[in-house]
């Protein structure tokens, strides 16, 4: 008789993909749309939509480590599923966004079907499908990888380094700096697969110091001071880069936090610290050098890191976040539907009244979502049933327990 792992399904990890989904296109709707200045003002500066797509790249590569754990991988069986999971959706979204693309050439309309929007003209009435590119660039490079935790932990290096150095020598096109900076985030979350679940079902966390600290992270950008402040400017960068660097450690924290995920007290402490550090540092600057109120972001994010400062000591239940699995269902949907429905309405509405710009934010979140459920539960599914009756396509976050069973 033999011993396996029990699967279980992660509510919290499913919730915190629908929360990174709903900031992104939080985020969008307040430039894709006008509202009225104080939804503006809210969804401008309550946001972590940068971040969020880093904790995207993070929770893929874990979800995919969760999967696909052993050495040995069905090349065809993963490429399959992987292509079917993106695939059906993406290609419905981009032809509808070719309905109303405008200058729609053939540049945009091969880029868009082949997934190479990195390399050719990206559409105007879709600009996040930058980040479905990599993740196409992230799933091929997962075949051909080294996938103990040891190894993943050298490539992650690797990547960053490699990174770094397309950001100093500035010899190759500012996309494979992404391309290694953004695939070291994904390696870091196949990594955190790899580690062991907290036994502790009733463990505490500090998610809400950690969401308050990615705010602050989003205004100000610290790895990008650091490395201006060292001499290291660079201002031809793509999506992700070297100065995501520091980023890595909030994003890491919050993937931790939330799956529960069991690391060495002393190691969370001391992320914790450096976390708060940098923001602090570049903060206490500002405040010094009689700056900070110069921007509105800079003071913004003193109170927001003092917040996050004061949360930390105020725990929560790590699966704060089940409750909102439902949306971490769609999340996919939501992702890479806000900003074609958002930019067609900018072209059929021109709302003027502060209760008809209500009206329209109201209409676009509900048709969002509504979609964003049809495409998920009702096309995605179908295909499902149709052509893998049998067989998952490891779209949702499992968890791996320390419960064991005897098969």
């Amino acid at each position: 008789m033999t011993e396996v792992k029990v699967r279980k399904f992660n509510y919290s990890l499913e919730g915190l993909r629908g929360i990174c989904a709903l900031t992104v296109a939080l985020a969008h709707v307040q430039t894709g749309m006008i509202l009225f200045p104080t939804i503006n003002q809210i969804l401008e500066y309550s946001h972590f939509a940068h971040l969020a797509v880093l904790i995207f790249f993070m929770l893929s590569g874990y979800v995919i480590g969760v999967n696909y754990p052993g050495d040995h991988l069905n090349k065809k069986d993963y490429l399959v599923k992987r292509i079917f999971r993106i695939y059906p959706i993406y290609l419905l979204v981009i032809l509808f966004c070719f309905s109303f693309e405008p200058d729609l050439n053939l540049s945009k309309i091969l880029g868009a079907i082949f997934l190479l929007q990195g390399w050719t003209d990206r559409l105007v009435t879709n600009v996040v499908l930058w980040s479905i590119h990599y993740e196409i660039i992230f799933y091929i490079l997962f075949i051909f990888i080294g996938k103990t935790k040891k190894n993943i932990a050298i490539q992650a290096a690797v990547c960053l380094a490699l990174g770094m150095a397309v950001w100093v020598f500035k010899a190759v096109p500012p996309i494979f700096g992404g391309y290694f900076c953004g695939f070291a985030f994904w390696l870091t979350g196949l990594y955190i697969s790899k580690l062991n679940p907290t036994p502790n079902t009733n463990s505490k966390s500090a998610l809400l110091c950690l969401f308050f600290l990615a705010m602050v992270y989003n205004h100000l950008a610290p790895g990008g001071v650091v490395l201006n402040a060292i001499g290291l400017k660079n201002n031809n960068i793509d999506m992700v880069s070297a100065a995501d660097i520091i980023n890595m450690i909030p994003c890491f924290l919050i993937i931790v936090e939330a799956g529960n995920i069991a690391i060495n007290r002393k190691l969370l402490l001391a992320l914790y610290a450096a976390a708060l550090a940098f923001p602090a540092m570049i903060i206490g600057f500002l405040f010094f050098t009689g700056r900070i109120h110069e921007n509105f972001r800079w003071e913004l994010s003193g109170v927001l890191l003092a917040l996050a400062a004061v949360l930390f000591f105020v725990k929560q239940r790590y699966d704060m976040l089940r409750n909102i699995a439902w949306l971490g269902g769609i999340s996919y949907s939501i992702y890479i539907i806000h900003w074609p429905i958002g930019y067609l309405m900018g072209e059929i509405f021109r709302p003027r009244e502060p209760w008809e710009k209500a009206l329209y934010f109201i209409l676009w979140l509900t048709l969002v979502l509504v979609f964003s459920w049809l495409l998920e539960k009702k096309f995605q599914r179908y295909l499902k049933e149709k052509f893998f009756p049998h067989k998952a396509t490891a779209a949702a976050i499992p968890v791996v327990t320390d419960n064991r069973v005897k098969a």
